[in-house]
């Protein structure tokens, strides 16, 4: 009975995708999202190191990072065709998306071997909160664990298992309150309140470790990650609006108020 109340309930969707009149990824768009994943997943396995004056690129370390962000890029790709299918069938929404998730991994790849403070920087919150605000919460959540592992992936030293629990607790704040945001003023206080709960996560961490020694720069990094994605992302939303071609619900809540 369950097979086939999920059966009529999938056949039900589709039905109303077709009534919709929104296009199915066709197979160019297929192979042309795949080649994006995999160029992705190239890009940010790239590892320079200099040898004798001269910049060696470290194979295995490519190999390794890229099949692994590949793994993670296709994971996600698959969860919208299962779970969000109309986000790939709108092109905007798809390839918004995409961009999204190229510049999280861009920015984590710079960001990842800088300094030891500088991968809990990575915006991670801001991909999420723009993601939560024009996709829904569960997109959001999907967003925050890939954008955490890219964040592991990139950090050079040993604690990128750390840097990606710590960057996933913020990021879990902000798909908690994006979703109910109303004001845009709130943003700030979201962006302490994620501040916050990363410095509470780097704490737990830290004595988990039975460290010796603490950083409090590494903690005062942890907490401004938040105010200024925060700050980001508020100047972001009218951008992805004009992008998408559509208003957040926090420009409609603003406009209705108006």
């Amino acid at each position: 009975m369950k097979t086939r109340s999920r059966f009529r309930k999938a056949k039900a969707q589709r039905a109303a995708r077709r009534a919709s009149g929104a296009p199915a990824p066709s197979r160019g768009d297929w192979l042309t999202l795949l080649g994006v994943v995999l160029a992705l997943g190239a890009l940010y396995g790239v590892d320079l190191q200099r040898q004798g004056g001269a910049l060696v690129l470290d194979w295995q370390a490519w190999l390794a990072r890229g099949l692994m962000l590949g793994l993670l890029l296709g994971g996600f790709c698959a969860y919208l065709w299962v779970r969000q299918p109309q986000l790939l069938q709108r092109g905007l929404d798809r390839w918004f998306l995409v961009a999204l998730l190229g510049l999280t991994a861009a920015v984590a790849q710079l960001l990842g071997g800088l300094s030891p403070f500088s991968p809990l920087l990575i915006p991670v919150s801001l991909g999420v909160g723009l993601v939560v605000m024009f996709f829904g919460p569960e997109v959001g959540l999907v967003f925050a664990l890939l954008a955490s592992g890219m964040a592991a992936l990139s950090t050079l030293a040993g604690d990128g298992p750390g840097v990606a629990l710590v960057l996933l607790a913020g990021a879990m704040v902000m798909v908690l309150r994006a979703r109910r945001l109303e004001r845009q003023r709130e943003l700030i206080l979201i962006g302490l309140e994620v501040g916050l709960v990363n410095i509470g996560a780097l704490l737990a961490l830290t004595l988990a470790s039975s460290a010796t020694s603490w950083n409090w720069l590494q903690f005062a990094v942890a907490g401004l990650n938040g105010p200024i994605n925060a700050l980001l992302l508020m100047g972001l939303i009218p951008l992805a609006e004009y992008v998408l071609q559509r208003t957040s619900p926090l420009g409609l809540i603003e406009l209705l108020n108006t």
